[in-house]
């Protein structure tokens, strides 16, 4: 079975933390949509939400 994905999309993260090597506090919020839709190239239309966050005390 052959198929094609196309998945552009928007991504939009938010990082408050003191420091990137080895944060001790704040917090990273990173959150993405990719579509795919016939337009894009892709065999399939759906979409994927993804939202990752990380909070330190």
């Amino acid at each position: 079975m052959k198929s094609i994905l196309s998945s552009p999309g928007p991504v939009v993260e938010f990082n408050n933390r003191d420091n990137i090597f080895t944060p001790d506090k704040g917090f990273l919020i990173n959150t993405a949509y990719h579509f795919n839709v016939n337009w894009t190239g892709s065999d399939y239309t759906f979409g994927n939400l993804e939202i990752f966050a990380i909070v330190l005390p």
